[in-house]
């Protein structure tokens, strides 16, 4: 069942214009007055709007277009005004008094306007798949493995200071245990020393008793320590 109702209409006299010849006019229904409708049609749930006219004593349909967003109405005088849709022909509509016209136009306009404040649905943008994760490459997902597997990321938090290194005994750098190695380092640098002034001694003794030898003796003794 159809959903089409007459919601305007109207006496007036319809025109085609000549193609390629703006002034020229061509009357339609042998330039008698039609009887001129504006319908709704509810059905689809959106309404569809149409202008239909037709010379009442031969029925014959002079007019049947659809009013759309696009649709363009001009009012070019008092009693006359235009209706073209995009590739259509143009037409032109003759009313037999200036209220009449002013009262059409005021409804095709406004009919237009409910068509253009008409909201389509919203079309979500198409968004491809995510790939699979073992596609990913590893700087994409850090808790993969070069070979795809997972590996661990240790939980450092940048707030907290390093801990200080351990010697092989397990005493600290620092504290009541640190002294105890001071002490031992102590000791070692002194016996290094006793070592040493030893050696120095003992190579002082050594020049002088070469210097109380003779000169062969002298030789003989730095031949050996060469050796």
């Amino acid at each position: 069942m159809s959903g089409e109702v007459s919601i305007y209409c109207v006496n007036a006299v319809v025109y085609e214009a000549l193609v390629g010849e703006e002034a020229e006019w061509k009357p339609l229904g042998n330039s008698a007055w039609s009887e001129m409708h504006i319908f709704k049609d509810d059905s689809e749930g959106v309404g569809n709007f149409r202008i239909v006219a037709w010379i009442p004593d031969t029925t014959e349909v002079i007019l049947n277009t659809n009013i759309l967003p696009d649709t363009i109405w001009e009012v070019k005088s008092d009693d006359f005004a235009e209706l073209a849709n995009i590739d259509e022909p143009r037409y032109g509509i003759y009313f037999p008094s200036p209220d009449v016209s002013n009262a059409t136009t005021g409804v095709v306009n406004e009919t237009v306007e409910k068509l253009k404040a008409v909201e389509l649905p919203a079309v979500e943008p198409f968004r491809p798949p995510p790939p699979p994760k073992d596609e990913l490459p590893p700087a994409e997902n850090p808790t993969l493995g070069t070979d795809g597997s997972e590996r661990i990321v240790p939980d450092i938090n940048p707030g907290e200071p390093p801990q200080a290194p351990q010697d092989d005994e397990g005493f600290g750098l620092e504290g009541g245990d640190g002294s105890a190695r001071r002490h031992s380092l102590a000791e070692f640098e002194e016996v290094q020393q006793v070592a040493y002034n030893a050696s120095r001694s003992e190579s002082a003794n050594l020049s002088e008793e070469i210097a109380k030898m003779s000169v062969e003796e002298a030789q003989s003794v730095e031949e050996a320590q060469a050796q």
